[in-house]
């Protein structure tokens, strides 16, 4: 049996009207299928069954390191959040070797959020853009 880590993806943005670059993001959280749970009391004092509920994808956070290319695209970042452009994010798992083993997960969704790196003097962490995908629609 082979057991993958999690640094073992390659992990891919696109968001329309703005020109990223084709590296490789470092965080991808979320876009996990839930539902709602819904308790009803069928009557004559039985016990309560939990039916499901409305099923909807979690909001999807992408992270990067603050960067030249990252810097320079911040802007339209920004703007692409005031007209929700349509995102896609991807990944793909990697192999021991890091081939692609063929297995890749795409959603779609729109962009809600584009947080800059916050900075405090005195540190020396990784500084990080992040960005924020509500998704919908199924998994391809």
């Amino acid at each position: 049996m082979r057991v993958y880590r999690s640094d073992q993806v390659a992990i891919h943005v696109n968001v329309a009207g703005v020109s990223l670059d084709s590296e490789v993001w470092d965080m991808l959280e979320g876009g996990d299928m839930t539902a709602e749970e819904l308790v009803v009391f069928p009557g004559a004092m039985q016990e309560q069954i939990p039916l499901g509920g409305v099923a909807k994808r979690a909001p999807i956070t992408v992270e990067r390191l603050w960067s030249e290319a990252m810097t320079g695209v911040k802007k339209a970042l920004d703007r692409a959040v005031v007209v929700a452009a349509a995102v896609t994010v991807s990944y793909t798992v990697l192999g021991p070797e890091q081939a692609s083993t063929g297995y890749v997960e795409t959603y779609t969704g729109v962009l809600t959020g584009c947080t800059r790196p916050n900075y405090k003097a005195g540190t020396s962490e990784e500084a990080k853009l992040q960005l924020k995908v509500s998704p919908h629609g199924a998994v391809s």
